[in-house]
Parts: structure tokens; sequence; C-alpha cells
């Protein structure tokens, strides 16, 4: 105001005498030359004034208030320009840096930051900032905070020169002014979009050392006011996008979903199938379990009755009905052993009639050595004469476990058929290993053989049920299932690996539970 005060009184004084020195230019000239006429001289006078004193008054009226005003305008084609660049921009950053960039250089400001909404929604954090202010990235004040409350109730700003008088009617002065001393601000504009403050735009010291006039409050208020509306747009941009991008996400997501659920649902079809099968077979199997008891407790029967007639001949009879007395030994174990061969087609019966039951008749104590050898006995006939090595390892002084002989039998003689049906009958090997693992007091059984090995899609299936790879009406796909179900039950594991130098390698653990 001092400064305009006195810029216009020497204006006015100057144009006052500038007037006054041409009216006696004027009059002496007029007198020199001599006509001294008032109507000359009033009418010479009147075309100066109007065409030379009045156009040269405005152009310097003009020029002084843009040297004076020179700021206002500016701040118009700022707030133009800004309105035009906030109503194009949609990325939040984007428009803020632009805002604080623009009126640090035209109001020639020290520094200025944006404080919006954190995530949480209760306090404001820096967002933004332009110049020299290091401290302000830890800033944040409380929504809660009085100066806020106070900015929100009066729907204007804050400076260095109200805020004691802000103070004097606030139930909490010195928070208040800790508040605004801890922003570092000279002048706080709250951003409001429907009477609620989404942002504050704080701003340093002008570089002049000049003060904030009026007319920079009411186009920082006009700026502050246009900003909470570009705030919101950018927001509600940015949700949209957001929502776009997560659409997109959840449509993904869903499709796996979907097709998970399709897979699934073929999974339980599956074995659905499956489970009806497998009850099919097990009231097949009763069926045939009780058709085969009848005659294999018949052929038992009567070799059972052989072998107890051969016994009870002297050793003299045998001679003289023309056999020799080794020929009648080897009869008749040739004859108990039949009958032993006939008493474990039975327990097999039995055993899959229990495993379609699901049922555990009974255990009793098994060596797995005899098991073993018992199962290379019924196997003996496919694999003589072919060529195939047949290694046995067993493990000395091996422990016996609790199980059920003939089901383990069942096992090993699962296995052991595959492994003579995969190897080559010139070159083949199989070996069949056992032994005990102290740590674990488990007793192990191994089948080794040098075939071609298990594929990688194979392996993951190999013990389903009615999965095979062998051609139509040379496999039922239920060895290895079954072999499963009864290594399961006696609360063991079966695992199947490929060797490093060929073949394949089957393992059953059983533990020692005596």
């Amino acid at each position: 105001m001092v400064q305009k005060g006195l810029i216009y009184s020497l204006l006015t004084g100057l144009l006052t005498g500038s007037y006054a020195l041409m009216i006696i230019l004027f009059d002496q000239l007029f007198k020199g030359i001599g006509h001294a006429g008032p109507i000359y001289f009033s009418v010479l006078f009147f075309l100066v004034i109007v065409f030379v004193f009045d156009p040269l008054k405005k152009r310097v009226q003009l020029l002084i208030d843009r040297i004076l005003f020179k700021g206002r305008y500016d701040y118009q084609k700022t707030l133009m320009a800004l309105s035009n660049a906030m109503s194009s921009m949609l990325k939040l950053d984007e428009f803020m840096g632009k805002i604080l960039r623009a009126l640090t250089e035209v109001m020639y400001l020290d520094w200025g930051y944006v404080m919006l909404v954190g995530e949480k929604g209760d306090a404001f954090q820096l967002h933004s900032q332009m110049g020299m202010r290091s401290k302000a990235k830890s800033l944040s004040i409380e929504k809660s905070s009085p100066l806020v409350q106070e900015m929100g109730l009066r729907k204007r700003e804050v400076t260095r020169y109200n805020v004691a008088e802000w103070s004097s009617t606030c139930s909490h002065p010195s928070v208040l002014k800790e508040h605004f001393t801890s922003l570092g601000g000279t002048v706080i504009i709250p951003m409001l979009f429907k009477g609620e403050i989404n942002g504050l735009l704080v701003l340093g010291n002008k570089k002049s050392g000049d003060l904030f006039t009026s007319e920079d409050l009411q186009l920082l208020r006009t700026l502050a006011n246009q900003c909470a509306i570009s705030i919101e747009n950018a927001k509600a941009y940015q949700l949209i996008e957001d929502l776009n991008v997560n659409l997109e996400k959840m449509v993904e997501e869903r499709t796996q979903e979907l097709k998970r659920a399709l897979e699934e649902k073929e999974k339980a079809q599956d074995l659905l199938i499956r489970s009806e099968s497998l009850a099919s077979v097990g009231a097949l199997v009763a069926g045939v379990a009780h058709e085969l008891n009848n005659p294999l407790a018949s052929v038992s029967s009567l070799i059972q009755s052989a072998v107890e007639t051969m016994e009870g001949l002297p050793r003299a009879a045998l001679v003289e009905s023309g056999h020799g007395a080794e020929d009648a030994e080897e009869t008749i174990d040739d004859l108990k052993f039949s009958l032993k061969e006939l008493n474990r087609a039975k327990d097999i019966v039995a055993s899959l009639l229990g495993i379609s039951r699901q049922t555990q008749e009974y255990t009793e104590p098994v060596s797995i050595n005899d098991v073993c050898k018992d199962a290379l006995k019924v196997l003996y006939n496919q694999y003589k004469g072919t060529g195939i090595e047949m290694v046995e390892a067993y493990a000395k002084s091996l422990p016996v476990i609790r199980g059920n002989f003939a089901n383990l039998g069942q096992v090993c003689l699962n296995i052991m058929n595959n492994a003579i049906q995969v190897v080559d009958s010139r070159e083949g090997k199989i070996v069949i290993k056992t032994e005990y693992d102290e740590n674990r007091s488990v007793v192990i059984f191994e089948c080794s053989d040098n075939g071609p090995g298990i594929p990688q899609e194979v392996m993951k299936d190999m013990f389903k049920p009615f999965f095979t790879t062998k051609e139509v009406g040379k496999g039922t796909g239920l060895g290895l299932y079954i072999s499963h179900e009864i290594v399961r039950r006696h609360n063991g594991n079966i695992f199947a690996r490929n060797n490093t130098q060929g073949g394949a390698t089957f393992r059953v653990e059983l533990p020692v539970t005596l």
C-alpha cells in the first residue's frame, strides 16, 4: 500500500506539473505571436489534451499497472494455464508436480509441498514437493488436528500472520500453533471438496521477501479448490484403471478356477467309475472265491490223502512197485509242495476278497525272506529256460514282521512278475534283495531289473486302479494297485524309481511291530 501510494502520488504530481507547464507554454506562445484570445487558446488546449495527453496518460497508467501488478496478470494467465492442464491430466503425480512447479516459479517461492490423505485415511501425508524442504519427507498431520479442524470450519487458509488470531478462538491454541510450526509453511491452504478437506497446499516464503497479498491468497484459494476437484477426478480415474486391471486378473483367475473345477469334476467322475468298477470286481471276486473254494478243497483233500498213504507205506512196498526209494521221496515232496500251493491259492482268493471288502482277516509272524522264496517258486516256470538271471540277496537274521503271509506273497509275486515281463529274455537280470534298517526298525524288500525303466508320465499313475501300459487282454491294471493297498494296510510304504544305470527298482518298507 505504501509503495502504491507513493508511486501514484508521484505520478499525480508529475501529471499536474505537466498540465501546468503546458498551460504556461501555450500562454507564452500565443502572447508572443500576438494572439491572446481565450477562444483560440481554449480550443487548441482542448485538442492537445484529447489527442496527446489522454492517450499518453493511459499508456503511462498501463505501464505503471504492469510494473506494480505484474504478478496479478501472470497469476491470471497461470490460473488459466493450470486449469486447462488439470482438466486434461488424469494422473495425480503429474498434475500435482506441475502445479507446485508453476507456483514456485510464478510467485518466486522458496519451496512448496502438497499433503494428501494417506492409505489409512486418518492423516495427511506428503505427496509432492518442490524446492528445498528436506524435512517435509517425514511430515504428517492427523485429520483430528486442531489446525485441520479450524481450516475445515473456516473454509480458508491459515498464514503466519493470522495463526495467532485463530489460536485465540481455538480450544487447543498451543497445539494449533505447534502443528502449524511443524509444517513449516508461511501459508497453508486447504483443498476443499464437498465441504471436506482432501489435501493441504503448504507454501514457503517468497524469494523477494514480499508478503502474500490479497490477490495472491485469492488465486491460491481458487487454485486449491480446482486442485481438490482434480484430485478426486484422478482418484476416480486410478480406481477405474485398477478395476480394469483387477477385472482382467479376476477374469483370468476365474477362468483358471473353472478349468480346475472341470478337471476336478472329470477326476471325480473317473474315481466314481473306478469305484463302481471296483465294487463290481469285489462282487465278482466273492463269486469266484465261492466257486473256487470247493474244487480247491477237493483237490487239496485228495493230495493230502495221497501223501498220507505214500508216507504210510513201507519202503519195501515202494521198491516192489517199481519205483526207487529216492523217486518215492521226491514224489512225496512234490505232492507236499502242490498241497502247499493249493492252500496258497485258497489264501490268495481269500485275500482278494478281503481287499475288495477293505478288511484284514488275520495277522501272523512273517519272514520276508520266506515270502520272496515262495514267490520265486511260483514264478519259476515263467523264467526258467529264458536266459533271465535271477539273483537272490537275502539278509541274514532278518527280523519277522506282523502281517498276512498270503497278502505279502501276492505283493512280491506281482512285483517280480512285472520285472520278468519287462526285461530282455536273453540278457535280463533281476535282483531280489532284503535288508533291515535298524534306525527306523523297518524290513525292506527290493526288486531291481535292467529293463527299459519307467516313463515319468507313467510313474505318477502306476499305483492307480485299472491303470496299465500293457495291451488289451494282457493286463487288468490291478496288480500294483492291490499291492499298494496291501502294503498300506500293513502300515508300510511302496516306492518305484529308475536306476541310474538303467532299469527300475521297486522298494517295499514294512515296519517291525513284534
